[in-house]
Parts: structure tokens; sequence; C-alpha cells
């Protein structure tokens, strides 16, 4: 029988699923996103952030408003801001 730490570390962090939590205020503006406790990293949900601010950015202007980060609990928070005034000007 395996011990626990070699199941780790045999898994193959890709075939996990990672949990991000999309709110988006549409009446304000604000697009927030909430990421981590999965414990493989963070390179899956950052590809999955991206391409979610990817369709937001394709008609609109995207700023970081706010960014939290609890490296203890493994949790993450971005709030941001998108605007289509003046977009392309």
């Amino acid at each position: 029988m395996k011990n626990i730490i070699q199941y780790i570390l045999e898994r193959d962090a890709n075939t996990l699923p990672s949990d991000i939590k999309v709110v988006d205020d549409k009446d304000k503006g604000v697009l927030k996103i909430s990421f981590g406790k999965n414990g493989w990293g963070l390179s899956d949900e950052f590809i999955k952030i991206g391409k979610i601010i990817q369709e937001y950015s394709r008609k609109n202007n995207i700023y970081i408003e706010k960014c939290t980060i609890d490296t203890l609990d493994d949790v993450y928070d971005i709030e941001l801001a998108y605007s289509n005034e003046h977009f392309n000007d």
C-alpha cells in the first residue's frame, strides 16, 4: 500500500481541477476572481484567468484595482475594473 506522500508525488497536477470563482458586477464594471486552495501551484489558474481577462479586454479597458494574497491559506483574490469608455481612443 502506498503512503500518502508517495501518492501525492506520483499525481499529475495537470489532471486536478482548479477552482476559480468569477463574480461579474456588470453595473459597476467590476470583475472579482478568487482562486487557490488546490495545493499544486498557480500555473493552471493563471492560464485560465488569462483567458477570462482576454475575453473582457477585447471590448474593454481593464485595470487591477485590488489584489489580496494569503500565501499561508493559499487564497488569492483579484479585483479588476473594466470599462469600454474611451476604448481604443
